[in-house]
């Protein structure tokens, strides 16, 4: 752009001598200069626009540009208005786009206990930590609740990039220990993590494999080299999996985790530990085989 066809009038507070005094030495011309009460007001042509605030930020000057002068000026403060409009507008679209991530989810109530059955029930939704979140607050809770039934109430809300599942779990009437038992029998089959026998004498050992049908602890003991009979009272944890073909419409992780979801509900068991899935093709179709873990007390 030419010299002549555009300045800014600028305000500096303060004396003004020593500033002009530099403009002169500069050989920067200023124009309309009128002297006030607190400080001086002048143009600058735009051409000169970065000497005059280099000088002033040395000067420790107190600058604000008051207007436009000049034939050009009424385009300066078009593309000015434009520049606000549209950094206005990209401000808004990156605020509502990143505003719509879940960058954490909090689980509050008995949502830490059940955040395995919450974040099963997520993942068949698509709903994920660092994903963009489509799904309707009110449906999602819903679905979490249908999808296990230790939920006794499930509410979602999000506030701003936090998800927030609250859930609580249905209260359990304790079970009365059985003493009349003259042998505990698996009714899984799996492997044996755990065993608390409070009488009777266990016919396993953790690590050991079981089936269905067999006898765990029997209602004998030993005293003095002779076999006493008693009742059978004891706890097993067994470590147990259950395997469950998915039929898919299509693949990747959100057909990965809906497989996995299935498998969960089809299982109906609680306490589950893990599930994975692998990926098959049979007779053109994608096919997951999940292998759903889960641990149960045998009693």
């Amino acid at each position: 752009m030419k010299r002549g066809k555009l300045y800014a009038e600028y305000f500096v507070g303060g004396d003004a001598k020593p500033l002009v005094r530099a403009l002169q030495s500069k050989n920067i011309p200023f124009y309309d200069c009128k002297i006030q009460k607190d400080g001086v007001i002048l143009s600058i042509d735009v051409k000169d626009g970065k000497k005059f605030f280099a000088i002033s930020r040395n000067m420790c000057y107190n600058v604000k540009r008051i207007r436009y002068k000049g034939i050009f000026s009424p385009i300066f403060y078009a593309a000015e208005k434009i520049g606000l409009i549209i950094g206005f507008a990209v401000f808004t679209a990156l605020a509502f786009f990143f505003d719509g991530i879940v960058s954490e989810i909090d689980y509050l109530g008995d949502g830490a206990g059940l955040k395995r059955e919450i974040d099963a029930a997520l993942a068949a939704e698509n709903v994920k930590t660092g994903a963009f979140f489509t799904a309707d607050a009110g449906d999602l809770a819903k679905k979490i609740y249908s999808s296990s039934e230790k939920f006794a109430f499930v509410t979602v809300r999000k506030s701003g990039r936090r998800l927030i599942v609250e859930a609580y779990r249905k209260k359990e009437a304790a079970k009365p220990l059985n003493t009349l038992k003259d042998e505990v029998v698996s009714d899984e089959s799996g492997t044996v993590v755990y065993i608390n026998c409070m009488s009777g004498t266990p016919r396993v050992s953790v690590g050991d494999k079981v089936v269905k049908g067999d006898v765990l602890v029997d209602g004998n003991y030993e005293k003095d080299g002779k076999a006493h009979k008693t009742y059978a009272l004891a706890e097993i944890e067994l470590e147990c999996e259950y395997r469950y073909l998915y039929e898919s419409a299509g693949e990747g992780e959100y057909y990965e985790a809906r497989a996995k979801a299935a498998a969960i509900v089809s299982l109906g068991k609680e306490n589950v530990l893990s599930a994975t899935a692998e990926k098959t093709e049979e007779d053109g179709k994608t096919v997951y085989n999940v292998t759903v873990t889960y641990s149960v007390i045998i009693s």
